[in-house]
């Protein structure tokens, strides 16, 4: 195949993932509000369209021409780029996503998968993990209490429960044998699904799953917008089409957790094919769609079922129920290395975490000392120089060139060197030093007079003072 072909079909296979992605977008605000309604006895959607399918268009059209408005004390650079980095970085996780086997067309074969990575499970995932970037700066960048709470509490909500969704993720990995989505799905054919290996794989899918609920922030793990505490959360403060680009997010999240649990757990596109080639090239895609669809339900309804938690339990669930049921799973598996390894690492990146909240709370409010000002000249440049040195150190030492994915040994520690020096040194370094820019960006970003949010604490003017002085009558 010429490079000029390849671009070609690279091209229309993208156009069309992204058309049928935002479209699966569309409809799953359809689908949530029709079972919702259901389930509470009600009709949802009826008057645009037949069944109400041409709702998520009109809802389109009105988001399209709302007015958009800007408050005038928002950090309006950072305010704009939030919900573009949340949507590009929720979309983006689709182009590794496999949901098929290969269809021919004349002379020409191509997979159904935009681009077949050997490190596609890790690419999801530290595409995936971008996305909280998005929601934390818009919560600060808009300058309200309200949008500052639930930007922190969606960073700290997704930290906690990104360790036991990764811990969650390493049976999957010993039982495949490689990080490539496509592999892992051919290592589950004859109805051997990684679910069925009772029972770490059982176990594994319950933990995958609930932390994949909190990481999307859906209920009851939707704390970050909890519309009875923080008006809206970190989204407070958007209208119009910025607001529309974190709900799309948060569906294209929802859509990516879907076809995960899918192809790791489930078989992916494995299913009965019959028929002529072309059917039997169609069919692994409605397996696949059919599985993906039944997770999308499975939202819905978990959402539409179960209370809200307090924020309490909810960090309390994820620390002391899921994180050490994770850990006991992989040690029943044989794998408490890599349990360890993982722990540790995902430790340093909520002392980042703790670090940058505390850079939030007080950036640019408190009247800063001298011994602060101090602090803060010796103090960001060190951590920036740590970092460095640290990215370097490690760098240094990890080799990528030398190993054959799709020769992984089934053990243990193999899989640990593989997934802790070999292939995920470069997600959690470029976590890391990212983390520590955003950080000096907002020790240094300075919040001029003239925009920063009016005080309701002024006092009266002595005029309106006189008028409501106890005892006066005039």
């Amino acid at each position: 195949m010429s490079i000029t072909t390849f671009a070609i079909i690279s091209i229309i296979k993208s156009a069309a993932v992204i058309f049928v992605l935002l479209t699966a977008v569309a409809y799953s605000v359809w689908l949530e509000r029709k079972v919702s309604a259901h389930i509470q006895n009600r009709w949802g959607p009826t008057r645009v369209g037949p069944f109400g399918l041409l709702q998520p268009l009109a809802d389109g059209v009105k988001f399209i021409f709302k007015e958009d408005l800007t408050q005038p004390y928002v950090y309006k650079t950072l305010y704009i780029a939030s919900p573009i980095i949340a949507v590009v970085f929720a979309i983006s996780a689709i182009s590794v996503i496999p949901f098929g086997n290969s269809i021919t067309i004349g002379p020409i074969t191509t997979p159904f998968q935009i681009t077949d990575l050997n490190i596609g499970l890790l690419v999801v995932l530290g595409i995936t993990s971008m996305g909280v970037y998005g929601v934390a700066l818009a919560g600060w960048s808009s300058n309200s209490t309200s949008s500052l709470l639930g930007g922190l509490r969606a960073s700290a909500q997704m930290i906690s429960y990104e360790v036991s969704l990764g811990l969650s993720l390493i049976p999957v990995l010993i039982l495949a044998g490689s990080f490539s989505l496509r592999e892992i799905v051919n290592k589950q054919q004859h109805l051997h699904w990684n679910f069925f290996y009772f029972p770490f794989g059982t176990l594994a899918f319950f933990v995958y799953l609930i932390s994949a609920y909190a990481e999307t922030n859906r209920t009851p793990f939707d704390l970050p917008e909890a519309e009875s505490e923080l008006v809206a959360g970190y989204h407070t403060e958007y209208s119009a089409m910025k607001f529309a680009m974190f709900f799309m997010a948060e569906y294209s999240n929802m859509v990516t957790v879907a076809c995960l649990s899918t192809l790791l757990f489930f078989g992916g596109w494995l299913g009965p094919v019959f028929g002529p080639p072309i059917v039997q090239s169609l069919l692994p895609v409605l397996w696949f769609c059919l599985k993906v669809f039944f997770f999308m339900f499975l939202y819905v309804w978990v959402r539409w079922t179960l209370p809200r938690f307090r924020y309490d339990q909810l960090m309390a669930f994820g620390w002391k129920f899921l994180l050490p049921m994770a850990v006991a799973n992989l040690v029943v598996l044989g794998a408490e290395f890599v349990a360890a390894i993982q722990v540790i690492v995902y430790a340093g990146a909520i002392m980042v975490l703790f670090i940058f909240t505390i850079m939030l709370l007080n950036a640019g409010e408190e009247e800063r000392s001298k011994g602060s000002r101090v602090a803060l000249l010796l103090g960001v440049p060190g951590v920036a120089i740590g970092g460095v040195l640290v990215a370097w150190t490690l760098l240094r030492r990890s080799s990528t060139a030398s190993v054959g994915m799709f020769a992984l040994p089934g053990d243990p520690r193999a899989i640990a060197r593989l997934l802790f020096h070999d292939f995920l040194l470069p997600f959690e370094v470029t976590s890391v030093l990212i983390l520590i820019a955003i950080m000096g960006a907002v020790v240094l970003a300075s919040k001029p007079e003239a925009i920063a949010r009016p005080s309701t604490a002024e006092p009266a003017p002595r005029e309106v003072r006189e008028l409501v002085a106890p005892g006066r009558q005039r």
